[in-house]
């Protein structure tokens, strides 16, 4: 008679799949695969082969006898086994008989206890997520990646929980903090090969998530050229089209979690490991800068991985160009206090955008509004207006449809101080009508269609504007 003998991940897939299921399919911490109702939660690739402990387990939740599982020739020679048994057990004594239900006793505690094992790595998984998601070290706020760095210590090793312990991993080679490839060829949003420029084997995890612009991809393997079985806009992101030559990010650690158990009598320990994927914020901060001058910025935007741009204090206007960041010539001395940009024809370059800030010397520049006209910023003049206040916030619904919000002015029209852009007269023209007459700064403005903002600001007589 056959028996079950530890298997590899990639046969135990291929049985199950002969065996009517379907899969396996990404979503969650582990893949699952499934057939009919039955949703059946398997490990992870990289967790290794599949011991014969383990295996019985998934076996009974999957609903599938070890006949089943070994095939058709399970049953040869069982005649003759069966016979052979027979025989064995009417020349055993009674204490060897005794000694047998002993040790089946301590197999089936073996298997309950690799199920608490199992559970209690699951456990520290959750702790070391958790940890990672809400670092709150000081030592880390200068770099993200320490946060895996930091499952170290009294706090990950050996920690008990229930009737056994876990130990959480993340050795430095499970670390990814990479943006060396490239698209080779511009992709759409439904895509489901990345295609890139140079080989990512080796260099990016061999499954786990990228990020290209804004939009944060799922994959399961990788080739020489591509990154294979995407699925595209995941983590709360939209699905886009990406330019030729747009880099391809990946911040994450692999987190691996051993649960262990010691009481059996049979085995000096009993252990279960699994592992996942923790993806790390991907972006950028803005504060003090260097070493480009010491001005604060103060607002940042980016039309694509390779294309960004921050303002701040004093008129700086910098650059982000996908390996450096470089100062642009800026038109003012003012601070700058926001900034939004416009990509009018998908290529991930701003076409357009806007800079607004604190009011200049003369009436032109009151308010002071700079125009990126794809090539240079200029003061857009704003001598019909000649309002001497300080705008804190612009959005762009389209080119020709943004809005600018800022502190209060001395009129009714003025309080709140709102602009928009009319892209007609090609003028910023108040908005207000004078009906709230509230005289209260306006911090920041928002737009999900020309016909539908939100603006924010300092509170006034109790509730926030």
């Amino acid at each position: 008679m056959k028996k079950l003998s530890p298997v590899s991940w990639d046969d135990f897939v291929k049985r199950l799949r002969e065996l009517g299921f379907e899969g396996p399919f990404r979503g969650g911490k582990h893949p699952k695969m499934r057939k009919e109702k039955l949703t059946l939660i398997i490990p992870n690739k990289h967790e290794g082969d599949l011991g014969i402990g383990f295996l019985t387990r998934l076996l009974r939740q999957a609903g599938i006898s070890k006949e089943e599982w070994l095939g058709k020739n399970a049953q040869s020679g069982f005649s003759i086994v069966a016979t052979v048994m027979i025989m064995m057990i009417l020349a055993l004594f009674a204490a060897v008989a005794v000694s047998l239900v002993t040790t089946g006793a301590g197999i089936g505690l073996q298997e309950e206890q690799g199920d608490a094992a199992f559970y209690i790595a699951e456990g520290g998984l959750e702790k070391a997520s958790y940890y990672i998601i809400n670092q709150k070290d000081s030592a880390c706020t200068a770099d993200e990646t320490c946060a895996c760095d930091g499952l170290t210590g009294a706090d990950f090793t050996n920690v008990s929980l229930g009737a056994g312990t876990f130990t959480v991993t993340s050795p430095d080679s499970d670390q990814k903090y990479i943006t060396t490839a490239t698209l080779n060829t511009g992709i759409d949003a439904i895509q489901t090969t990345i295609p890139v420029s140079s080989d990512p084997q080796g260099v990016y995890a061999t499954s786990g998530r990228i990020m290209i612009d804004r939009e944060v991809i799922e994959y399961t393997f990788l080739t020489a050229t591509t990154f294979e079985g995407c699925k595209r806009g995941v983590a709360g992101t939209t699905a886009a089209s990406h330019a030729s030559g747009t880099r391809v990010g990946q911040k994450q650690c692999v987190i691996t979690s051993t649960g262990a158990i010691s009481t059996n009598p049979l085995v000096s320990s009993i252990q279960r490991k699994v592992s996942t994927v923790a993806e790390l914020q991907e972006g950028w901060s803005v504060g003090a800068v260097a070493p480009l001058p010491t001005n604060h910025l103060n607002s940042i935007y980016c039309t694509d991985s390779n294309n960004c741009w921050a303002v701040g204090n004093a008129g700086i206007i910098i650059r982000w160009n996908g390996t450096s960041w470089n100062n642009v010539t800026s038109p003012t001395n003012r601070d700058l206090n926001s900034v939004f940009m416009i990509d009018t024809n998908g290529d991930g370059v701003a076409d357009d955008g806007w800079a607004v800030g604190d009011p200049g010397g003369v009436n032109a520049q009151r308010p002071l509004t700079l125009r990126w006209n794809g090539t240079s910023w200029t003061a857009w003049d704003n001598s019909l207006l000649n309002e001497n206040q300080t705008l804190r916030s612009v959005y762009c619904v389209a080119t020709g449809d943004c809005w600018a919000v800022g502190d209060p002015g001395g009129a009714a029209n003025e309080r709140p101080f709102i602009l928009y852009w009319n892209n007609t007269l090609l003028t910023w023209t108040r908005k207000n009508d004078g009906v709230t007459n509230e005289n209260q700064t306006l911090n920041s403005v928002y737009c999900t269609a020309n016909d539908d903002c939100w603006a924010v600001g300092n509170v006034s007589g109790g509730e926030v504007i």
